[in-house]
């Protein structure tokens, strides 16, 4: 504290008393400092004839001086009202804070629980996946042993959904019709045959209407012969999924009955010659 301290206020000069202490609360201004200025008093001689003096202008500058602390005071209060809900604004903010921290940890948790399950089922994919490749392996290896065998008869094949539609057939089915690679998935109608028989395509329908197979023999426009066999495709469940078209060459076979016949009709007319 320091007294007397000459201090000019509205031209004047008075003596004020400076005052300096540490503020401990509110909490929010601990570590400022409060500096009051209080109006110095003093028993020496001049200081009372400078006060009888000047007396008029003495009390003006007081009253200035007090409004002016007052109003510091006032800015004071209003200062430390602003710190204290800025503090609580801090405090609430800090609060939402550690709420999201929460929140992210609890989302952290359950996204590594996520890593770990998708972990093991990726896992379970992969090996799901060697022995789905594994079956396609072993089916396309079906597959080839299959259509070697079919392609080794020598046996015109043709295979047929439930609406006559071509599914596949065997290189051998040329010699029958002309068949290629792009008609796979078009309707018998609409394949150009060979045969000089046209009953095909109503033979088809009706051993899907009857369910009875049907065997006849057939010639095609070279003169070849052949015995076509139109039967039912069956599942492995049993169920009926199309027709299996065969035709087997008896090209020889049949030049072996005209010789027979030939033979036969010319011992015959030896016999009748002779008798």
């Amino acid at each position: 504290m320091r007294r007397d301290i000459r201090v000019r206020a509205l031209g004047h000069v008075i003596l004020v008393d400076l005052t300096v202490s540490r503020l401990i609360e509110p909490e929010a201004l601990q570590g400022l400092f409060l500096v009051t200025f209080n109006h110095g008093q003093t028993d020496r001689p001049s200081a009372a004839k400078a006060s009888t003096r000047a007396g008029v202008p003495l009390n003006k500058g007081k009253a200035a001086l007090l409004r002016e602390l007052e109003f510091t005071n006032q800015r004071l209060k209003q200062t430390v009202e602003e710190l204290q809900t800025t503090h609580e604004e801090l405090n609430s903010t800090n609060e939402e804070l550690q709420s999201t921290n929460e929140e992210l940890q609890s989302m952290n948790e359950e996204l590594e629980t996520s890593k770990e399950e998708l972990q093991s089922l990726n896992e379970e994919l992969i090996t799901v996946n060697a022995e789905l490749q594994g079956k396609l392996d072993a089916f396309a290896d079906a597959h080839d042993d299959l259509e070697n065998l079919l392609n080794s008869t020598g046996v015109a094949t043709i295979f047929l959904d439930n609406d006559l539609h071509i599914k596949r057939f065997t290189a051998e089915s040329k010699r029958v019709s002309h068949l290629t690679a792009v008609d796979i998935g078009r309707p018998l109608a609409d394949i150009v045959s060979k045969l000089t028989d046209t009953r095909l395509l109503d033979d088809a329908r009706e051993v899907l209407k009857t369910l009875v197979a049907r065997e006849r023999e057939v010639q095609v426009t070279d003169g070849s012969w052949f015995l076509m066999r139109i039967m039912l495709y069956r599942t492995a469940r049993r169920t009926i999924d199309g027709l299996v078209l065969t035709f087997l060459d008896i090209s020889t076979m049949k030049a072996a009955e005209r010789v027979v016949e030939s033979t036969q009709s010319l011992a015959t007319g030896i016999v009748d010659t002779v008798a």
